[in-house]
């Protein structure tokens, strides 16, 4: 009897051994948000693999960035350098819902970038940060990836009104998550709702999210002053626009009274501008993410940006 209760022990014990030390080997991986592997929506060749503590794999393109290839390390003053990263290894930390991690070599131990994430169920939203002087935390671009063979929403339904007043056009900066702000509203959806009504500049209470700036989250409305009617704007991501753009000046066929070509919003993305310029328009010193925005017609947000070009309509020829 005694030897059967030390066997049944003995296993007993075993097998609840067994079962903590599955717990813990399992247990670094369900606290870290990106273990796993994270598929863009637009297009299978392009994901992030994270598959340990440590291993991490970035597949753009048809291949592994930045893979065993030579690599020009540029230095301020000096002449670049030549390194191999080889295969990415990473560090993390979690600051409140934001992981920064950076990826390095495993060959070099150099770091290759530094960038932040943020995960929301079965969806990672991954950007870079921006690396000039003084604006180093400031988000630049964002993506945004689905979590492999598990649902995913290919659009956000995160949307943010931005009421501007009749006659508005031109650059328009909106600052997200400032605790001096004006406080925004909220639509019958729950959706946020910012009133520009002090010229192009707007400091706002709205917090800052990825999702604003993947999935074109802003739509403009333009209140009239006399009667205060609402009338939508069209509203274009900068990739769409620089498609649009792109299309309309390889044709010599181009109807500008199609209402793509009328007065537009366009978003020129987060950060987009120094940051001392902004501190002037705003009269003050302004931190956390920036959003801004053109609203023009698409010929002349073109010329805008794209000095000198030329494109022909209707027999006339518009000059940038």
């Amino acid at each position: 009897m005694v030897g059967d209760f030390n066997v049944v022990g003995m296993v007993v014990f075993i097998s609840l051994g067994l079962f903590l030390f599955a717990c813990k080997k399992e247990s670094p991986n369900s606290n870290n948000p990106l273990i796993g592997k994270w598929v863009s929506p637009y297009g299978l060749d392009n994901y992030w693999e994270f598959t340990s503590e440590e291993n991490v794999t970035f597949f753009a393109k048809g291949s592994v960035i930045p893979g065993n290839v030579t690599h020009n390390i540029n230095k301020p003053g000096e002449r670049y350098e030549e390194t191999v990263y080889g295969p990415l290894k990473y560090r993390y930390s979690v600051v409140k819902d934001t992981v920064k991690f950076e990826t390095y070599g495993s060959l070099n131990n150099k770091v290759y970038r530094v960038q932040g994430a943020m995960r929301e169920g079965n969806t990672l939203y991954i950007w870079n940060y921006k690396t000039l002087p003084g604006i180093e935390n400031h988000i630049d671009e964002v993506s945004y990836y689905c979590l492999d063979g598990a649902k995913c929403a290919s659009t956000t339904n995160r949307k943010v009104t931005v009421i501007v007043e009749s006659g508005l056009k031109g650059a328009v900066h909106i600052a997200l998550g400032q605790n001096d702000g004006t406080p925004y509203e909220t639509d019958s959806d729950g959706n946020p709702v910012i009133t520009v009504d002090q010229g192009t500049i707007h400091k706002s209470t709205l917090p800052w999210h990825p999702a604003y700036m993947t999935h074109n989250a802003f739509d403009f409305v333009v209140k009239d002053c006399e009667d205060g009617t609402l009338t939508d704007l069209n509203d274009w991501g900068h990739d769409a626009y620089r498609k649009k753009a792109n299309d309309m000046y390889g044709s010599d066929t181009v109807n500008f009274e199609s209402p793509d070509y009328l007065l537009s919003a366009f978003s020129l993305g987060f950060n987009q501008y120094a940051r001392d310029m902004l501190d002037y328009e705003f009269g003050e010193y302004i931190s956390g993410q920036v959003a801004s925005f053109s609203i023009d017609y698409l010929t002349d947000q073109y010329n805008y940006k794209e000095y000198m070009k030329k494109v022909k309509s209707k027999g006339e020829e518009i000059k940038g």
